[in-house]
């Protein structure tokens, strides 16, 4: 024995010093910890004797400043502190990292004190079972909880050897593990890794792992842990349970220790769970898992306890738990539960405890439990549950406790509970669709408690209930043969300490309890005798709780008040908490205690001749009094009549403002005006009043009281917070008030005007008399008045010009400058833009931008040179540089603004462009037309807010057009003024860096790519019109090669011609060669940033169904339509420039084009301009004269002439045979 006792204490040490060669060899830190004992109750006994339970928390943390996240403990020192004896101890050591350090511990080789069983906690350090070697060397370690993460495989010590991963010196002894970590960083991510030293554990018996990934490893579980009796896997990724228990051995707890019984307690008679307590508790928590259908699975073997809550479970069947034995405790809370088939639990003779709260169950037969005799606690709270059938539980004689509520019970039988068993102690109806009090809850007589909080329910005749109330016969109580000739001894029976149900009716809707009227020393028929016996029994037998509950403290409060007050005085009911009933209405006794409301003050609502409409009429209980509330009824006067008899009025908070004589004023005995607009007492007044004892005048605007007060009042008077006058007329009531001190309540409260220093009044009593003064009148009307009013109309009138001159201050400017040329304000400054004017808009509003902006600044007497999009922009470039170009070379920008054009991108580029140019030059370059949208329909929050301070038109309102005038540039002496539009192609390309691009490094200008089905219409009419005006074109059809490749066609097309017209039909995308042409020559256009490719759009094209690529391009790139108006003009102009060509026109008889008037052109600025001068012509009829031109690739077209008068520039024909087109849309006509 000696020799293999001294070959382990070898091979302890060599542990021993490798561990502490390794912490030593660190030269990290040492741990600083601060050690704090936790009293704690004792837990366990060791041979039927009481361990002392210890309870230790450390907490470790290193002094700043530190740089190293490792440490160590002295082991010696560490256990040291603990000063364990020789006597038995449970220890519990609770090790706490301030942050996440690794720990290490130094080896101690003192003898190991077998007294010592520790239960470890670690929580956020990083400590290996290897890395506990020393405290286990010392002492048992029994169970681990990390509350933290377990270092990963590849850890290596602090210098940087690997772990001796092979041994398995604290998990070999272990009994239990806890493992919740909070991430899996650096940190194991499976138990095969957790206990990679091993492949069996036969001493485990407890192992609880959250949120940690088991799926994959349950089949290994039964092979690790053989002897393993509690399975928890909680918040996992389980999706069906494991098969445990994987044996029927039910073990004893080691070492011949046992539960104490506060300890027993706590683990299982809570539960309900019947253990001995030396004996493990066989159970498995799945909890928060995804364990949904278990409709399949049937659960075997010996457990006691077994926890499926929060897993979305959704269906059971009949044989899921039949074959479980033992079983005591099934939790299936909090799940998708909607039917519990009716043979779940058959069998289950042992089952104890049954939780399914939080379900969506709504029908309980009387087979549900039949088998169930054992059943101590059922919770079926927070379901669907509207029916309950009879005798569902009423066989469970040793059920204590049962939760229905948050149900939809509306009604329940009195043959559902166990109304006789003695066991049955507490049963919870919250929340129910109760509306009366259920009768069964009165036959419940041997519970602790019924709970029925936050219902409807209310005794609808409480009299009857107390008559139907019938002594449960198991009930010691009241003897029940107590007849009219023994009364006295019902009424005077001493209290006992018998038992009483505490009936919780906390949130219900009880508003009386009413009782008829009896002497209780006087009981003359059997009814009332009946009755009086039962309310003894009934207050007797339950403590009735009614917090926040209606009481309606009303007249039919009082029977019951007497009854129970001499009840209580005479020592035969407690006056406890039970009877505590605040009342809720009127508004006087709020919160008074039920019990205490004097009779005499009651009242009850009447039916009453004369009552005034609109009011409540009552009488009171003892003098018949009637009061009449018209409280905050918004009268002005007093009403001609009122109920005969004494009166008390409740007229406060109302608007009466004159206290008039009435036939009744002497049948009042309470008067309440306070609170009203009161500034006048007639005085005759108190004359009538003679038999008033009360009257409450306070906060009214009072000046002064009638004399008369003096000779016909002498009741309680309140007249506060009036603004009573300290002068001649109010000085007899000082000394009234000072005669007689208790006619007045609250008389120091009273005050009085006599000087401007004190704003809050004066104390009346307290003004001297000789400061009661009246003043001389004074003409206030004349002096006062109509001077103030005079000014204060002038100043409204003031006021509202300036405001309507500022809401229509564009209007007034505009009217200026129409009717007297007269333009102050808004003066452009050195403004060098070539354009005018450029209108954005979208393309749906052409047609009412043409002609309402367009063509009226164009033929306005400024003849403004105006740039529209859908007119003038150069197809090919991108709208991003159109808009960016001419915001940069125009003056003013107009932004038609409709519903359609709100979110469009054009908007967004447009406004985007317009800010930059806000910021850097003027705040008055945009002008925005509304057309048919809202303010508030604006998405853009800046555009909104320009709006709002800056140039915005109702296209709606009158003198739009005159607006519009008004807000552009006005500019003198510009005699030289440009008549058409300069060459956009040129700008645009300039501002984005390329020159503009010779044409002579070509071979033609254009490559022309077309379907098949578009031939005719290329090669008669659209090849004609190009090649007539100088371009020379490249058509597959005519100057593709023969024999070579179409991929090399198309290629060399493209590399060889200035532009590629790509004209876009519906079956131009559906050819291969189509999308490769369309891609080559997007890809060039965008490499060499020029308008390469110009997209023509067919008739027969939609936008919408194009692929990504083409739709993407035709909506952020300007295109061309062949059906547009001015489609031959735009696309000549995106054309390079060609000299001396002339735009080809259809021959017509009423129409000429004479090209011997063609003017010079002039340089200015850099930029060509042409000159034209007025041509008149009286004998051409019709004529038209045009020069034509092309400068700097922008087709010119100015000074038309017809009849001699100018007409309009920019005027373009398309070839066709019956229309003149003319791209401003000015006018069409059919030929």
């Amino acid at each position: 024995m000696e020799p293999i006792l001294l070959r382990v204490m070898c091979v302890c040490s060599l542990f021993s010093v490798v561990y502490l060669q390794n912490v030593t060899n660190c030269r990290i830190a040492k741990c600083e910890f601060y050690l704090r004992e936790q009293p704690a109750p004792n837990i366990m006994h060791y041979l039927n004797e009481t361990m002392e339970t210890k309870m230790f928390g450390l907490r470790l943390f290193l002094m700043e400043p530190y740089t190293d996240s490792r440490c160590y403990v002295d082991t010696k020192e560490f256990i040291d502190a603990f000063n364990f004896d020789t006597k038995p101890v449970y220890a519990v050591l609770v090790f706490w990292c301030l942050k996440d350090f690794e720990v290490y511990f130094t080896d101690d080789h003192r003898p190991f004190l077998p007294n010592v069983m520790s239960y470890l906690q670690i929580v956020n350090c990083t400590i290996s079972q290897e890395q506990l070697y020393p405290i286990q060397n010392r002492f048992k370690i029994f169970m681990i909880n990390f509350y933290t993460k377990y270092p990963s495989l590849d850890m290596k010590y602090c210098d940087g050897e690997p772990i001796h991963r092979n041994s398995c010196k604290v998990w070999n002894t272990l009994e239990g593990i806890t493992y919740m970590p909070k991430n899996l960083t650096n940190s194991v991510k499976s138990i095969k890794e957790l206990f990679y030293c091993n492949t069996t554990f036969p001493y485990m018996k407890e192992i609880n792992f959250v949120k940690f990934p088991m799926k994959q490893y349950l089949s290994q579980l039964p092979s690790m842990f053989p002897r393993l009796q509690v399975l928890s896997i909680e918040n996992s990724d389980l999706m069906q349970p494991p098969d445990f228990p994987w044996s029927d051995v039910w073990l004893h707890l080691s070492f011949n220790m046992s539960r104490t019984d506060t300890e027993h307690y706590e683990f299982a008679e809570i539960f309900h769970i019947q253990v001995p307590n030396d004996m493990h508790m066989k159970k498995m928590s799945l909890s928060k898992n995804q364990i949904t259908d278990l409709s399949n699975h049937t659960f075997r073997g010996f457990l006691h306890k077994l926890d499926l809550s929060r897993n979305g479970l959704h269906t059971i069947s009949n044989d899921t738990f039949r074959n479980l034995r033992g079983f005591q405790y099934l939790d299936l809370s909090f799940n998708e539960l909607v039917h519990v088939p009716t043979d779940s639990f058959k069998g289950l003779n042992e089952l104890r405890h049954l939780d399914f709260k939080n379900n969506h169950i709504s029908y309980l037969s009387s087979d549900h439990f039949s088998d169930n005799l054992n059943l101590v606690y059922l919770d079926f709270s927070g379901n669907k549950i509207s029916n309950i059938e009879q005798n569902t539980f009423s066989h469970l004689r040793l059920l204590r406790e049962l939760h229905l509520e948050y149900n939809k019970i509306a009604a329940i039988h009195a043959n559902v509970f166990p109304s006789r068993s003695i066991e049955f102690k507490k049963l919870i109806l919250d929340g129910n669709g109760f509306s009366e009090v259920p009768e069964v809850v009165f036959s419940l007589q041997l519970l602790e408690k019924i709970s029925l909080k936050n219902t409807n329910s209310k005794f609808k005749n409480f009299t009857q209930t107390i008559l139907d109330f019938t002594r449960n016969p198991i009930q010691d109580g009241v003897n029940n043969e107590t007849t009219v000739e023994n009364q006295n001894f019902v009424v005077r029976q001493p209290i006992d300490d018998k038992h009483s149900v505490i009936l919780d009716l906390t949130g219900s809707k009880i508003d009386n309890l009413e009782i008829p009227n009896y002497e209780v020393n006087e009981i003359k028929s059997k009814e009332i005798e009946q009755l009086h016996q039962n309310l003894l029994l009934v207050f007797k037998t339950f403590k009735f709780i009614l917090e926040d509950n209606p009481l309606r403290c009303d007249c039919r409060i009082n029977q019951i008040s007497k009854v129970l007050n001499f009840l209580i005085k005479d020592n035969i009911l407690e006056a406890d908490k039970s009877f505590d009933w605040k009342c809720q209405w009127p508004a006087e006794f709020e919160s008074h205690s039920l019990l205490e409301v004097p009779e005499k003050d009651t009242y009850c609502e009447k039916n009453i001749p004369l009552c005034p409409f609109n009011c409540s009429c009552y009488e009171r209980s003892l003098s018949n009094i009637t009061i009449v509330d018209c409280r905050n009824r918004g009268f002005r006067s007093l009403p001609k009549m009122l109920p005969s008899g004494s009166l008390d009025l409740w007229f406060h908070q109302n608007n009466i403002t004159t206290l008039s004589n009435r036939i009744y004023l002497n049948h009042i005995r309470s008067f309440y005006l306070s609170h009203n607009s009161l500034a006048q007492i007639e005085s005759s007044v108190f004359r009538q009043l003679k038999n008033l004892q009360e009257l409450f005048l306070n906060f009214n605007f009072l000046v002064s009281l009638p004399s008369e007060i003096q000779d016909y009042f002498s009741g309680k008077l309140n007249i506060e917070d009036n603004p009573f006058k300290c002068d001649c007329n109010t000085v007899w009531l000082k000394h009234w008030m000072l005669n007689k001190p208790n006619i007045t309540i609250n008389s120091q409260k009273v005050t009085c005007n006599v000087d401007k220093e004190h704003e809050n009044g004066r104390q009346f009593l307290s003004v001297p008399d000789n400061e009661f003064v009246c003043l001389e009148n004074f003409d206030s009307y004349n002096k006062v008045l109509v001077p103030s009013v005079i000014a204060s109309v002038v100043l409204v009138l003031m006021i509202i010009t300036i405001c309507l001159m500022y809401i229509y201050r564009l209007e007034i400017k505009v009217l200026l400058y129409i009717y007297l040329g007269f333009h102050p304000f808004d003066q452009d400054k050195d403004c060098k833009e070539i354009v005018d004017v450029l209108v954005v808009h979208s393309p749906a509003a052409t047609k009412w931008v043409m002609e309402n902006v367009v063509e009226y600044l164009e033929f306005s007497s400024a003849h403004y040179l105006v740039c529209e999009m859908m007119r003038d922009f150069v197809a090919g470039f991108s709208y991003q540089e159109n808009i960016a170009t001419l915001v940069k070379h125009s003056k003013r920008i107009v932004i038609v603004l409709s519903k359609e054009f709100i979110n469009d991108d054009i908007l967004k580029i447009a406004w985007n462009e317009t800010q930059e140019k806000i910021k850097a030059l003027k705040t008055n370059y945009a002008i925005v037309v509304s057309y048919d949208v809202n303010l508030k329909e604006i998405p853009d929050k800046d555009l909104q807010q320009y709006i709002k301070r800056g140039r915005y038109i109702d296209a709606n309102q009158s003198f739009f057009q005159e607006k519009l005038l008004y807000c552009m540039p006005q500019l003198t002496g510009d005699d030289m003024r440009v008549k058409s539009l300069p060459d956009l192609k040129y700008l645009i390309q300039n501002m984005y860096g390329n020159d503009v691009t010779d044409a002579e490094m070509y071979e033609r200008h254009a490559f022309l790519s077309y379907c098949e089905s578009d031939m005719g219409y290329v090669m008669n009419e659209l090849r004609p019109i190009i090649e007539d005006n100088g371009f020379t074109l490249c058509l597959p059809d005519r100057d593709f090669i023969p024999g070579a490749p179409k991929e090399e066609n198309v290629l060399k097309a493209i590399d060889n011609c200035l532009h590629t017209i790509f004209l876009l039909s519906g079956e131009q995308l559906d050819n291969e060669w189509s999308v490769f042409t369309f891609r080559s020559a997007s890809e060039k256009s965008m490499r060499e940033k020029c308008n390469h490719l110009i997209v023509v759009l067919g008739d027969d094209v939609n936008v919408e169904t194009m692929g990504e690529e083409v739709r993407a391009y035709v909506k952020t790139h300007v295109s061309l339509k062949v059906s547009e108006k001015g489609f031959i003009r735009r696309l000549l102009n995106a054309l390079p420039d060609i000299e001396n060509h002339e735009l080809y026109i259809k021959h017509d008889d009423n129409n000429f084009v004479d090209f011997e008037n063609l003017h010079k052109t002039k340089m200015e600025d850099g930029l060509s301009r042409i000159v034209a001068d007025m041509i008149e012509n009286e004998e051409k009829k019709n004529g038209i004269q045009i020069q034509n031109g092309k400068m700097n690739g922008h087709v010119q077209l100015t000074d038309i002439h017809l009849n001699g008068t100018q007409h309009y520039q920019n005027r373009a024909f398309q070839k066709d045979e019956t229309d003149v087109i003319d791209i401003n849309e000015n006018e069409r006509k059919k030929q």
